[in-house]
């Protein structure tokens, strides 16, 4: 599914949402650092803290639609598109192995 337009406020609602522990049905436990998740690669950077692109997104999507994003067709590369179209940088995330 295409990513359904927001707004740079929704996403920014979104990361205090992620701030306070909020996660889509589909992110990552609030209780563990998502850092820590190899599964994420990217993230969204602001004001020197660092938010998961895709949780970033759903949490926008469902406040603006009240709908939770399952799948972005085209993957992380329109994800990071779509937060780059509003203003956020994204940087690539470290590298990690297994048992790192």
């Amino acid at each position: 599914m295409a990513i359904p337009a927001t707004s740079r406020e929704a996403l920014l609602h979104a990361m205090h949402l992620f701030r306070q522990g909020g996660r889509s049905p589909r992110g990552p436990s609030a209780g563990q650092s998502w850092l820590d998740d190899r599964r994420h690669r990217y993230a969204i950077v602001h004001e020197g803290t660092r938010y998961p692109v895709k949780e970033t997104i759903r949490l926008a999507v469902h406040t603006t639609t009240g709908d939770w994003p399952e799948t972005f067709l085209g993957g992380v590369t329109t994800a990071n598109a779509y937060v780059h179209r509003y203003g956020f940088q994204v940087e690539d995330l470290p590298v990690r192995t297994v048992g790192a």
